[in-house]
């Protein structure tokens, strides 16, 4: 920092400038990531909910196959990553 210094004063000061406006950009970028990873959750969690008590109406309704084509719907998601999961596992990967 001291040569920048010399060779053209005040350059130093402009480097620490640079270097904290680069860390609150990357502060923001990572708070906005937090965020919008929060808000899919919680829209994945509503959604979830609202399928299940469509299915509980329409089963307390007397429908059947719409039901079962909802609750197969909603458990492909999971069953799948527990599948990728397992394969990984029985290839030697690590699990995770």
């Amino acid at each position: 920092m001291e040569s920048y210094e010399q060779f053209m004063p005040g350059t130093g000061a402009q480097i620490m400038a640079m270097a904290k406006s680069e860390q609150d950009h990357r502060h923001k970028m990572e708070r906005r990531a937090l965020w919008l990873s929060y808000g899919d959750s919680l829209l994945g969690k509503v959604l979830v909910g609202c399928a299940i008590a469509t299915i509980a109406y329409l089963v307390m309704n007397g429908h059947n196959i719409i039901p079962a084509i909802l609750a197969t719907l909603i458990a492909a998601g999971p069953v799948s990553k527990l599948v990728r999961w397992i394969a990984r596992i029985a290839g030697g990967g690590n699990g995770g």
